[in-house]
């Protein structure tokens, strides 16, 4: 039947991370101004669609699409300020959204699960 496979991918959403840690980091030339790709270097990013084509290509049936951090490193320090019973409640939250296609755009890792 295959092998299970998990591949992870910096997804482009990084750019709003950078700018979460850096105010002025629209003004910089790590990025591509234009396009708003983030430089390739120390690694490599990827647009949702940019993933499933490589996986198309490897023959990778894809069984589900996850945005496995969402907007949580945007939002770490209220969350690491939450009480149990909101954090248990955000943690539903996120986990409804992760596998929304509107969502997949809005992480900066996606997590392919598929069968080869």
């Amino acid at each position: 039947m295959g092998q299970c496979l998990f591949l992870l991918f910096l997804n482009d959403m990084v750019i709003l991370t950078e700018f979460g840690y850096n105010i002025d980091f629209f003004k910089g030339n790590s990025y591509d101004h234009e396009s708003f790709k983030v430089a390739d270097f120390p690694f490599v990013f990827f647009t949702v669609e940019q993933c499933r084509a490589m996986l198309a290509e490897g023959g990778v049936a894809v069984l589900h699409e996850v945005a496995s951090d969402g907007v949580s490193e945007l939002l770490a320090e209220r969350i690491n300020q939450m009480d149990e019973e909101s954090y248990q409640q955000y943690l539903r939250y996120h986990f409804y959204c992760c596998e929304k296609p509107e969502m997949l755009g809005r992480s900066n890792h996606l997590l392919f699960v598929g069968r080869k």
